[in-house]
């Protein structure tokens, strides 16, 4: 075993104390999404283990539907741990965990930058072009990760730069298998973005980048494609790059929690797995042929991982202590030590006996066979038991299973020749299931020492044979020998016989075990007797038109008729000897039985009959040794019907009974065609005399059901039904009707009425409203009728009046047009005719004169006219003044020549844009040009007119100058530069009383002073002014001496100042002296008052000092520094 040794300062703040993967610290770890504390079932937050508090993470879902946490998820994709699953996650049915907020949780976008990320995932087969994680930092050059699947291949695509880059991006195949994928660095370079520890291979891919929202989200792309549908175990950033042993401790920590075997294609410490305590729990470079499907089972406090269970993805072997659970935390047991771990992987070799794995095996004890495969483990500070699970291929699933013929074989170099081989003596538990799985149970110190690697395998010893065959059936009288001798062997039957044999006479379970010393087989049979009891009955006698079914029904058997037919039962109908035979096993029986068929005596009460009202029937039958029953229980051989009925008899001949029956009707006829009556002229009468199944015969001979009378007389009918007669007469007169007449369907104009009058003598009336005059006045559009009753007869009619609607003619009231104005008079109404004052026919007049105007409107019959009278207004004629031209910036006063009175209302256009509604308004054009002003007037009728003008606006002249020297002294020459557009005169004005004419003109200031130049430009419509002011300076003149001798008092020399001469301001002064050390030895205010060369009342050593002196010139408040040095001489 390798042990690795890390020296290393370490700071222990709180942060390094906190549970973190690996155990490297938290100073850069950022974000730790460790997905054990959620809750099973919607996920609608999940919050970093670390940082936690107000540092906290958290990505959130808002709307349903959510993604699930799950521990159970379908298959072997998170170890038993806690995933979240995003499934049937669409744009529409989103299920996205995300943080929309700035976050810096690694750099990875520039050279220097470092940052690290871990994933641990499992992505379903059937998922593609899916994202899994995106995160950016806000700007556009930001870093970021863009996390995603392509179908076959995965990418991780890292910053965020304004183009794509190979270095920035890494892809690889995926395998549909829990998967750890992480990198380290930034995207610089082609080197600098480095992947490690993916079991699968890592390529540089086409140019790409991370884009996206900035944020940090889970299981969406955002917008940019397909939602992700798979599950996502873990994820991990740090912003700094770890170094290699820190990456394999946190790959370490996932692989075990989740079942990832890490890749270890680069040899060397490649693929090896270490705790936080730097132990190598797994080495894949110690025969490397055995780093396949590794799983783990272990305890590390540092990083928060105790995993009790562990299966490889296709749950082949599993690893665990105590039992097996659903779930790892299900699991009951304990690992009892911390950074304790047990680890395992196989060669991969087939999970049944093989002949090359038949030859390496021990000499001793012998075994009869071993499996292929081999898996090796390594423990690590873990010496409490654990147990093992290991799938059997279909080739190995024995028939049966003796737990005490099983062996695990132990080996301290892979080499099984040497083995040592445990049984249960050792402690060791076998189980086994029917799908094939054995369990294996206490694996302790004893087998595998602690702190050390072995490679174990199943095998087992020679097994005994027993079989004493399949269940089996004796016919009666039969026995069994069961035989299972072996040689060498031992047996105990059932009952406690020890003989290599038993008989069997009779029904029952019987069980043998036989031993060979080393391991006891036992197997059992279960044994029936068949006691068939075949018996068809005795020889019997049935009537003719019976069946008789011969039932030989038996479990298990077969069946054989006299006439080969095979089913359990028979069905006889005819005189006859019948047979079966059965077949149970090797057993055979067989039964017979006679049976004979008597006809049935023969009765005929003859068909059913109807007689006439008071007839009779006799019923008779004779049958020769035969007895009676009738259906009122008599036994006469004759029956007399008096009375409708149903009728039977049975008679009995030999035990066989025959029946016959007859229904007896009596017919009743009758026929009724009423009273005598009286009918209406014109009417007739349906005389009915309709019957079932009758014949009919008229006073005139017709032979039809009815008769139809229309005229008065005598009327008869003769009913005959079954020979059975019914007759009737009916005596019929008639009325002659009354005559009303409303006349012809009408149609009146609106407003108008009509009487509707039908009187007749000694009638009576009803009308449509139920109103019984003899009259009715029409007033509405309808139709209208009246029942006129007379002496019982009565007679209608009906008419149906219409209202044409009048036209609605309104022209309108008298009214007032504007000049040339015309007024369209409309007259239009539907089905009319039109005719105006002048004749037209139209619907329509335009009206474009004054006058009166008239027309009248017909519709159907009926006219209606209107008329208008129609004036003019007059025009205001309108006028403007002529407009000069004007400057931008003029205000103008627009008048014309109409009264204010005359106007109602004004709108004027300007021209710029810009408009005014007052009577005469005044308006200022700020910009040159031609404008157009019009104005829209309305009169007191409202008649609107416009009107138009126009008027030239010119642009002001620009003044502007410059002048040099920008800052002058007195008595010295300033120039002034016109920069002036749009004039064409100047004049200046120097701010010393004089002036001039000049384009650019020169000056000359006399004294020191602030004076205020002012040029005026001017066309010849406008003039413009600009100003500046100009500072003449007296010349500045001042001396500072460069030594001087304190001692010598009274002397020009014996102070330090300076000396102004002129142009400097006395009230603004500062003077310092500092002597080599910096201090300040002098500071004045005051331009009179110099530095005698004392420090705090005493004379100052002889040598260098600096001065600093800051002084206001006098005509402006700029300030002058000079500095300089300053030798005091003793």
């Amino acid at each position: 075993m390798k042990k690795l040794i890390i020296t290393a300062i370490l700071f222990l703040s709180v942060q390094l104390l906190a549970q973190n993967p690996g155990n490297i610290g938290t100073a850069n770890l950022t974000a730790w999404f460790k997905p054990d504390g959620l809750a099973i079932g919607n996920v609608t937050s999940w919050t970093t283990t670390f940082p936690i508090g107000a540092g906290a993470i958290s990505v959130t879902d808002a709307t349903t539907p959510y993604p699930q946490a799950t521990n159970t998820p379908a298959g072997n994709i998170s170890n038993y741990n806690t995933t979240i699953e995003f499934d049937a996650n669409t744009a529409t049915t989103l299920k996205a965990l995300q943080n929309t907020s700035n976050l810096d949780l690694l750099d990875n976008s520039s050279t220097g930058d470092e940052g690290t990320f871990f994933a641990a995932y499992y992505l379903p087969a059937t998922t593609t072009n899916d994202h899994m994680v995106l995160y950016k930092e806000s700007g556009s050059t930001s870093d970021a990760i863009q996390f995603r699947n392509l179908g076959a291949t995965g990418r991780l695509a890292i910053g965020n730069a304004p183009t794509n880059s190979v270095n920035a991006c890494r892809n690889w195949t995926e395998s549909f298998t829990p998967t750890i994928i992480s990198y380290k660095g930034n995207r610089s370079g082609l080197t600098t973005m480095e992947a490690y520890q993916s079991s699968l291979l890592f390529t540089t891919s086409a140019a790409s980048q991370a884009s996206g929202p900035t944020g940090l989200y889970f299981g969406t792309g955002v917008g940019a494609g397909p939602q992700y549908n798979g599950f996502l175990h873990e994820f991990i950033f740090y912003n700094a790059d770890l170094t290699a042993v820190e990456m394999a401790k946190v790959h370490s920590y996932l692989a075990v929690k989740y079942g990832v075997t890490l890749d270890n294609t680069g040899g060397g410490t490649q693929g090896d797995y270490q705790s936080t305590a730097g132990d190598i729990i797994w080495d894949a470079s110690v025969f490397p042929n055995y780093h396949h499907d590794v799983i783990g089972i272990g305890r590390d406090d540092n990083q928060g991982l105790l995993q009790k269970q562990s299966h490889t993805f296709n749950d082949a072997y599993r690893l665990y202590v105590a039992n097996i659970a659903t779930t790892n935390v299900g699991n009951t047991g304990a690992v009892n030590m911390d950074n304790a771990f047990v680890t395992m992987g196989s060669d991969q070799g087939v999970a049944c006996a093989t002949a090359a794995a038949n030859a390496e095996v021990p000499v001793a004890p012998i075994l009869f066979s071993r499996i292929e495969r081999e898996w090796k483990i390594t423990k690590t500070n873990f010496s409490q038991p654990f147990n093992v699970d290991i799938q059997l291929d279909p080739c190995a699933v024995p028939a049966n299973f003796e737990f005490d013929c099983m062996r695990l074989l132990v080996d301290d170099d892979g080499d099984f020749s040497n083995a040592t081989v445990y049984d249960a003596a050792s402690g060791l538990g076998f189980n086994y299931n029917p799908n094939g799985m054995v369990s294996v149970s206490g694996i302790a110190n004893l087998h595998i020492p602690d702190n050390s690697t072995r490679y174990i395998t199943l095998g087992s010893v020679n097994i005994p044979t027993a079989d004493l065959g399949n269940d089996t059936l004796l016919c009666q009288g039969q026995s069994l020998l069961l035989d299972v001798t072996t040689p060498g062997a031992t047996y105990l039957w059932q009952n406690a016989s020890t003989g290599p044999t038993f008989n069997v006479t009779g029904q029952g379970t019987y069980w043998v075990e036989v031993s060979n010393g080393v391991c006891t087989v036992r197997d059992t049979i279960i044994v029936s007797t068949l006691a068939l009891a075949t018996d068809l009955g005795n020889d019997t006698t049935i009537c003719q038109g019976e069946t008789l079914l011969l039932d030989g029904t038996a479990p298990g058997a077969s069946y054989l008729w006299q006439d080969n037919t095979t089913n359990p039962s028979f069905s006889v109908t005819t005189t006859g000897t019948y047979w079966v035979e059965l077949t149970v096993g090797a057993c055979v029986e067989r039964d017979s039985i006679v049976v004979t068929v008597n006809p049935l005596p023969i009765v005929n009460l003859g068909p059913d009959t109807i007689l006439c009202e008071n007839a009779n029937l006799v019923l008779s039958d004779a049958v020769v040794g035969a007895t009676y029953l009738w259906q009122d229980a008599s036994v006469n051989t004759t029956f007399n019907v008096a009375s409708a009925g149903g009728y039977w008899l049975e008679t009995t001949l030999n035990g066989c009974v025959a029946r016959d029956s007859i229904n007896v009707v009596y017919q009743q006829v009758s026929v009724d065609l009423g009273n005598d009556t009286n009918i209406c002229q014109n009417q007739t009468l349906l005389l009915d005399a309709t019957t079932a199944n009758a014949t009919y015969l008229w006073q005139d001979n017709s032979t039809n059901p009815t008769f139809n009378v229309v005229q008065a007389g005598q009327y008869f009918v003769e009913v005959t039904v079954n020979a059975c007669t019914a007759d009737d007469t009916i005596n019929v007169t008639y009325t002659q009707l009354p005559t009303p007449d409303l006349g012809n369907d009408t149609t009146l104009c609106e407003g108008q009425s009509l009487l509707l009058d039908v009187f007749e003598t000694n009638a009576t009336y009803a009308w449509q409203d139920n109103s019984t005059n003899q009259d009715f006045n029409v007033t509405t559009a309808g139709t209208y009728d009246v029942d006129v009753t007379f002496n019982g007869c009565q007679a209608s009619d009906a008419i149906i009046v219409s209202y044409t609607a009048l036209p609605i003619v309104s022209l309108g009231n008298d009214t007032t047009l504007c000049p040339n104005a015309t007024l369209s008079l409309l007259a239009t109404n539907s089905s009319s005719t039109y005719l105006w004052q002048n004749g037209a026919a139209n619907a329509s007049f335009l009206v474009s004169a004054p006058g009166k105007y008239y027309v009248q409107v017909t519709r159907g019959n009926c006219p209606i006219a209107d008329t208008i009278e129609v004036a003019y207004y007059n025009s205001l004629g309108l006028l403007f003044p002529n407009y000069d031209t004007i400057c931008v910036g003029t205000t103008i006063n627009f008048t014309h020549n109409v009264a204010a009175p005359s106007i109602s209302e004004s709108n004027w256009d300007f021209g710029d844009f810009s408009n005014s509604n007052l009577y005469l308004p005044s308006h200022q054009y700020d910009e040159p040009g031609n404008y157009t002003i019009t104005l829209t007037v309305k009169n007191s009728g409202g008649c609107e007119e416009v009107y138009t003008t126009s008027i030239v606006v010119v642009a002001r002249p620009d003044a502007d100058f410059v002048f040099s020297p920008t800052s002058p002294l007195k008595d010295e020459v300033v120039e002034f530069q016109n920069l002036s557009t749009g004039g064409s005169n100047y004049f200046w004005q120097f701010g010393d009383g004089a002036s001039a004419v000049d384009v650019n003109p020169t000056h000359i200031y006399l004294s020191p002073k602030l004076y205020q130049v002012t040029l005026t430009a001017s066309n010849p419509y406008c003039d413009n002014a600009t100003f500046a002011s100009i500072e003449v300076r007296d010349e500045l003149l001042f001396y500072i001496p460069n030594s001087f001798t304190p001692a010598d008092i009274g002397s020009a020399n014996s102070n330090f100042q300076p000396v102004f001469v002129s142009g400097y301001n006395p009230y603004v002064f500062h003077m310092l002296l500092f002597n080599r050390y910096g201090e300040v030895v002098f500071e004045s205010f005051d331009a009179s008052q110099g530095w005698d060369g004392r420090y705090q009342g005493e004379m100052v050593k002889q040598g260098v000092y600096v001065w600093r002196v800051q002084f206001g010139e006098l005509v402006s408040d700029k300030k002058t520094i000079a500095e300089g040095h300053v030798t005091v001489l003793r």
